[in-house]
């Protein structure tokens, strides 16, 4: 295989990457190929093409892993999971047995969280409603007043506690994910 029709072949398996990664991958490969004096020993070493963008599209979800502090959009991230996804030679079963069980998991914490979420906010509205009947209730009678009163902090507590709830779901749940995520990336590591 030729220098160009290897660039060429290892473009088409990179060419869903963003457009930044992309064009780094290419450069680098192409400066190390036109510095090199036996073209043909690099691509030995690399592979094929499609291990050398595998191995590409590994080494930058590791690095979006390793430093959260860099961060990725959203957008990113959805689209080097499904370039890894499919570049790999089993992508639709994969996709069958791994991808659509987590995005189940997923959709359920996500229907858990908004659930907690508007209990709470229902709590926290109802707790306001009663802390006004309370108030307008003292003009009528103090034991209607007091038992109201202590109806609102219940009720306010609640919602509290229900928020806290909700904070601390989803930080388990991402934290969850990105565990899943880094144990993903080892063990496909190990076959190199």
């Amino acid at each position: 295989m030729t220098k160009e029709e290897y660039l060429k072949e290892l473009s088409h398996y990179l060419r869903r990457l963003p457009e930044g990664d992309y064009q780094e991958a290419m450069d680098y490969f192409q400066e190390l190929l036109d510095d090199s004096d036996d073209p043909t020993v690099l691509m030995m070493e690399w592979g094929s093409p499609k291990e050398a963008a595998h191995e590409v599209i590994h080494q930058l979800i590791q690095e979006n892993l390793t430093n959260p502090k860099e961060g990725m959009q959203l957008q990113r991230w959805l689209r080097l999971l499904l370039v890894l996804l499919f570049s790999a030679s089993m992508g639709i079963s994969v996709f069958l047995f791994v991808v659509i069980p987590l995005l189940c998991m997923l959709l359920f914490c996500i229907a858990a969280y908004v659930t907690i979420l508007v209990m709470a906010l229902a709590a926290l509205v109802i707790g306001c409603t009663l802390f006004w009947d309370a108030v307008t209730a003292f003009s009528d009678s103090w034991v209607v007043a007091i038992i109201t009163l202590g109806g609102t902090f219940i009720t306010l507590g609640a919602a509290g506690v229900s928020i806290a709830l909700v904070h601390w779901f989803a930080r388990f749940v991402i934290r969850c994910l990105i565990k899943l995520f880094r144990l993903v990336l080892k063990r496909g590591g190990r076959h190199e």
